[in-house]
C-alpha cells in the first residue's frame, strides 16, 4: 500500500518503522514540518500547509495523521475534511477532543469512511496474548485474573499531558478487558498546575476493575502492565519508542516471552489496515477520551462516572437539541409567571384602594354593572404551559399502530 503522512509525532515512529520494514508498504508522501532524516529519506516530503494536496494525490491509499502537539482547530478542520473524502485514514490517538471525535464519527458514518485509531501496542502479539490469558483463564500460564493494573511512567505532570496518555492507555487497556464503562479517580485537586498523584479505577462491561496509576520514573516514559493471576504473573512493558516486551512469573521461574521480528510487520499491520464488519474503533477510542475528559470531575466532586455506550448520530443531536430548547420554553415561561405574579402584586393594594373608594362614592348596584376583566384572560400565562403539554401527545397520536395479524383462510386446518 502506498501511505501519505500528514504530520510527525514521535508515538508514530514505531508504525513507520514497521511501513520501512515490510516491502509491500511504502510512505509516498509526506506533509510535515521538522522530521528526521530517515523520513526524509523515505517520502517526499512537502510543508504541512499545503497539506490538502494529499487529498488529490492519485497513488494514495492511506492517509496517517499524527496527533497534534496540542489538540488545535486546524487539526479538527482536517479531521473533518479527510473524513468526508472516503479515504481510508489511520489516525493516531487521541487527535482531538471527544466532542470533535464525535463529529467526525458521524460524518464517518456519512460518507461511509474507514477510519482507524492507531496508538503503540495496537494489535501487538503481546497484547493478544495476555487478552487469551484472560478469557481463557484454564490455558493461562498465570490461572484466574485477580489483578490488573497499568502503570504510567510520565515525562510532564501536566493535567492536559497525563489524560491525553490515559486516554492511549485506556484504549490499549480494552483491548484486554473489554469497554469501559465506569470511572472514578483519587489524587490531587482538579485545580493543580500538576497533577502529582493520580489513581484511576475503571470498570469494564463485564465487571472487570482495571487500575491505572502514575509512577516516578529516571527521566524516561513508559508504561508498565502488571497482570496478576492465581498461579504466576506477568508483566508488559512498553518504552519510550513503543517497543514491548513480556516477562512472565510463575512457579517461581522468570521467563522472557519471545517476539518473532520477522512476522510482526504483518501481525500488526495486518489489522490494522483490514477492514472489519460494523467496524466502530473510532467510535471506541473517541470514548476513552470523553473518559479521559471526566478526570477533573471525578477529582473535584469525588464520584463515581459513567459512560454509556451511545454511538453519536443526527437523529440523537436533533432530539437532544429539541429537549434544550423544550426545557428553555419552559424557563422562560416560569420567569414570565413569576414576573407576572410580583407585577400583579404591586398592583393588587393599589386597585383594591381604588375600588374601596368607589364603593363608597357610588351605589353599589352602579359598581356591580360595571364591567369586570374576565378571570380566563387573568390567567393567561397558563395557556402557553398547557399547550406545551398538550404537545407532547403528538408522539402518542403519530404512532404507527401495529399490522394486523393476517386471517387464516378458511380450508386450512394448521
Amino acid at each position: 500500500m502506498k501511505f501519505g503522512l500528514l504530520g510527525y509525532h514521535e508515538g508514530l515512529r514505531s508504525l513507520l518503522d514497521l511501513i520501512a520494514a515490510d516491502p509491500q508498504h511504502e510512505i509516498l508522501l509526506a506533509y510535515v514540518d521538522g522530521a528526521d532524516d530517515a523520513l526524509e529519506k523515505a517520502a517526499t516530503c512537502h510543508p504541512a500547509d499545503a497539506w490538502e494536496g494529499i487529498l488529490d494525490h492519485p497513488d494514495i491509499d492511506v492517509v496517517l495523521v499524527a496527533a497534534p502537539g496540542s489538540f488545535n482547530p486546524v487539526t479538527d478542520e482536517q479531521l473533518r475534511k479527510l473524513a468526508q473524502t472516503g479515504m481510508q485514514l489511520v489516525i493516531q490517538h487521541p487527535a482531538c477532543e471527544s466532542i470533535v471525535g464525535y463529529e467526525v464519527e458521524m460524518i464517518r458514518v456519512e460518507y461511509d469512511s474507514r477510519i482507524q485509531p492507531y496508538f503503540p501496542g495496537l494489535h501487538h502479539p503481546h497484547v493478544a496474548r495476555i487478552a487469551g490469558w484472560i478469557d481463557d483463564p484454564g490455558a493461562s500460564p498465570i490461572g484466574d485474573l485477580q489483578l490488573l493494573t497499568m502503570e504510567r511512567h510520565p515525562l510532564t505532570y501536566r493535567p492536559e499531558e497525563l489524560m491525553r496518555s490515559f486516554s492511549a492507555d485506556l484504549a490499549l487497556l480494552e483491548c484486554l478487558v473489554g469497554s469501559p464503562q465506569r470511572l472514578s479517580a483519587a489524587g490531587s485537586a482538579h485545580d493543580d498546575p500538576e497533577w502529582r498523584q493520580l489513581n484511576l479505577n475503571v470498570v469494564s462491561k463485564e465487571g472487570l476493575v482495571v487500575g491505572w496509576n502514575l509512577h516516578r520514573s529516571a527521566g524516561k516514559s513508559g508504561a508498565r502492565i502488571l497482570v496478576g493471576g492465581s498461579t504466576g504473573q506477568a508483566i508488559l512493558s512498553l518504552d519510550e519508542g513503543g517497543e514491548m516486551s513480556l516477562v512472565l512469573h510463575a512457579e517461581d521461574k522468570q521467563e522472557q516471552i519471545p517476539l518473532p521480528r520477522a512476522s510482526l510487520p504483518s501481525e500488526i499491520l495486518g489489522p490494522l489496515l483490514e477492514p472489519q464488519g460494523g467496524d466502530d474503533r473510532w467510535y471506541r477510542a473517541v470514548r476513552t477520551t470523553e473518559f479521559s475528559e471526566t478526570i477533573p470531575y471525578c477529582l473535584r466532586r469525588g464520584r463515581t462516572v459513567d459512560i454509556p455506550v451511545e454511538p453519536p448520530s443526527e437523529n440523537r443531536s436533533f432530539k437532544g437539541a429539541m429537549s434544550i430548547a423544550s426545557c428553555g420554553i419552559l424557563l422562560a415561561i416560569l420567569g414570565l409567571l413569576f414576573a407576572f405574579a410580583i407585577f400583579e402584586g404591586f398592583l393588587f393594594p393599589a386597585r383594591y384602594t381604588e375600588y374601596r373608594l368607589q364603593q363608597q362614592q357610588t351605589d353599589v348596584n352602579q359598581s356591580d354593572a360595571e364591567p369586570k376583566r374576565s378571570w380566563f384572560l387573568r390567567i393567561w400565562p397558563v395557556y402557553p404551559i398547557l399547550l406545551f403539554l398538550l404537545l407532547q401527545f403528538l408522539l402518542v397520536l403519530a404512532r404507527k399502530k401495529p399490522p394486523p395479524a393476517p386471517i387464516p383462510s378458511p380450508g386450512r386446518t394448521d
